[in-house]
């Protein structure tokens, strides 16, 4: 959903602050593992990724995430390694609970959660960064299973008050009522609100 989107951002079609163009990376996972699998076959795909996403934002003052679904978990999951904010539309979270979403029988449940508290832990380090505090959006419908999963992450960040202090969190998740089922990406780009969209949670936050 992103490769003509991006492009258009990047032509300037709808923010005029960006100082020139931006380059973009995509990270695909061949395995759809969530990015757990490394490419020797075990499960050290986070230390490889994690590895190679930093080599290559290197020499790039700023640096944001986006994606969608798994590549929405992605985001979150590397938002450490971002400096200035991250879009994610449905990500999924507690990979355990989710058996709509999630069809893998290879992760057990203790990867399951240590993908959970990795997670977790990558955005919470983004969003405390004393040096390059990350703001973070994320876009779901209101699908069952998305739902649950943002509100998990959020109750993980902020504990049960969450929904009274959404407004002052550094996660803010924003709900599509219309959209009632997981594809949101799709949904918003027929919609034609994506590119604006991507382009307030990238540039205007």
């Amino acid at each position: 959903e992103f490769g003509n989107s991006m492009a258009e951002l990047n032509n300037g079609n709808l923010y005029d602050g960006v100082d020139g163009d931006f380059d973009v990376l995509f990270v695909a996972d061949p395995s759809q593992s969530w990015y757990q699998k490394d490419s020797q076959g075990g499960f050290q795909g986070f230390q490889e990724y994690q590895t190679r996403i930093r080599a290559a934002s290197k020499p790039y003052e700023k640096v944001s995430m986006v994606g969608d679904s798994m590549g929405g978990s992605a985001a979150l999951l590397f938002s450490h390694l971002a400096t200035d904010s991250v879009v994610a539309f449905s990500p999924q979270v507690d990979l355990g609970q989710d058996i709509h979403h999630v069809s893998r029988d290879d992760m057990t449940i203790n990867q399951c959660q240590s993908f959970q508290n990795r997670l977790v832990e990558s955005v919470r380090e983004a969003t405390t960064s004393r040096k390059h505090a990350v703001h973070i959006t994320i876009h779901r419908g209101i699908d069952e299973m998305d739902v649950w999963h943002t509100n998990e992450l959020l109750t993980c960040l902020y504990g049960d008050t969450h929904r009274k202090n959404n407004k002052r969190n550094s996660v803010q998740v924003v709900e599509h009522t219309k959209c009632t089922h997981h594809q949101i990406a799709v949904y918003l780009k027929r919609q034609g609100t994506l590119l604006s969209k991507l382009s307030q949670g990238l540039f205007t936050t």
